[in-house]
């Protein structure tokens, strides 16, 4: 039986995603040449994220807060974990092309350990909650040719003046696609 407490965590006292030494990146020469074009081209201003909660155990879990701005690619890539990923803020688009998915406030998306998947952050940007089922975890990108590196690198580009000044999106509440859980019930006759 593990020895389980209660624990608060706070937002502001989250430590930056890039500073986090429980992730540890998996790069082929060819994806750190791609990663630096990114980097070349402004991608760390167009996403903030924040580790807010790690288990201590390293089957225990880990919390993430990311904040991908306007029309961000996240680029393909996996993790050895189960993430399950929670949208309070804007949209993305998971996928490309047919197939692709819309996923928006109040909706998520479940990726088990080992599946490539990549998404874009909607016009406004998009804020979710990352959970993962382990407190460390690792990332690795799909390999892609030059030429795929390069239009990533020309997305960014073209955004990163905005991107600088840019607002996390509105917080709406989610649409309701389904009946409330009072649907079908009487109304108490005194309201």
């Amino acid at each position: 039986m593990k020895d389980t407490q209660l624990a608060i965590f706070r937002a502001a006292e989250g430590i930056p995603l890039d500073e986090y030494k429980s992730m540890e990146g998996v790069y082929s020469p060819e994806v750190l040449a791609g990663l630096n074009k990114l980097y070349e081209a402004g991608v760390s201003d167009g996403y903030s994220s924040r580790v807010l909660f790690e288990s201590a155990d390293t089957n225990g879990f880990s919390l993430i807060y990311a904040w991908f701005k306007g029309n961000f690619p996240l680029t393909a890539h996996l993790h050895n974990a189960d993430c399950l990923y929670f949208v309070i803020g804007g949209e993305l688009t998971l996928g490309k092309g047919v197939g692709s998915e819309i996923v928006r406030v109040g909706d998520g998306f479940f990726v088990p350990a080992g599946h490539m998947y990549g998404y874009t952050a909607g016009p406004e940007g998009v804020e979710i909650l990352e959970f993962r089922s382990v407190s460390k975890f690792n990332i690795e990108y799909k390999s892609q040719p030059p030429s795929a590196w390069a239009a990533l690198a020309a997305i960014i580009a073209a955004n990163r003046c905005r991107w600088k000044t840019e607002a996390p999106p509105e917080r709406r509440a989610p649409r309701q696609s389904t009946p409330t859980l009072l649907a079908g019930r009487q109304k108490p006759k005194d309201c």
